[in-house]
């Protein structure tokens, strides 16, 4: 999950879509399937990290200002591990 918030927060900008997304993770060596990518995004939704919205076919995610803080590291939250400026995911 921090590589989802790292590359929100220092590489595509605060926010872009599950398409996008899913081609990133395969790129960087962390392929997963739609289902487990979408139950991702609805677990970091949930924590008020990001927010979701569909548009037509695509789930446009958004970056939150919490989410911001814990892919820098000056914030923590169960079960994504802990950012850096020196994440390889920015």
């Amino acid at each position: 999950m921090l590589a989802l918030l790292s590359v929100l927060d220092g590489g595509f900008g605060p926010s872009s879509n599950d398409e996008v997304l899913a081609v990133y993770l395969s790129a960087v060596g962390l392929a997963c399937s739609r289902r487990d990518l979408q139950e991702r995004l609805e677990e970091l939704a949930r924590a008020g990290l990001v927010s979701l919205s569909r548009r037509e076919a695509l789930c446009v995610v958004e970056l939150s200002r919490d989410g911001s803080d814990v892919a820098q590291g000056l914030v923590e939250h169960e079960g994504v591990a802990r950012g850096s400026t020196d994440c390889p995911y920015r």
